[in-house]
């Protein structure tokens, strides 16, 4: 029960300071950035019909995401401000739905492929 109430406060700390800073992220985020384009690379020629991005962020590796022949992507993000910064430079079509809340904690339902960049470091136990 103390464990809950300590990640719970840790999730709420992560979210508070991504929201935060979630206007001024994509002009500090030249790793990630960099990171996205590379993980963008690798993505298979044949698209998975379902896609599951965890921490979505800004949308700075979505669009490369979005720009393959995809039928629906959920885009996770423990931040709602960083949701609204996305949902502001990206177009989102009708068959991607977003899901806010700590991936962590969260269930989500079956997908071909799951995607995220620079992530997992936020994670309590990265290994799952």
């Amino acid at each position: 029960m103390v464990k809950q109430k300590i990640q719970k406060i840790i999730s709420q700390e992560i979210e508070k300071n991504f929201s935060k800073y979630a206007h001024q992220y994509d002009k500090n985020a030249q790793l990630q950035k960099f990171m996205a384009e590379k993980l963008a690379s690798f993505l298979p020629k044949d698209t998975p019909e379902k896609i599951l991005e965890i921490g979505c962020g800004t949308g700075l590796f979505t669009k490369y995401l979005l720009a393959k022949p995809v039928k629906k992507i959920f885009l996770n993000d423990i931040s709602p401000e960083m949701i609204k910064c996305m949902k502001l430079k990206i177009f989102l079509p009708p068959f991607s739905q977003i899901i806010h809340g700590n991936a962590e904690l969260l269930k989500f339902q079956m997908v071909n492929m799951i995607a995220a960049n620079a992530v997992f470091q936020w994670f309590k136990n990265p290994r799952g």
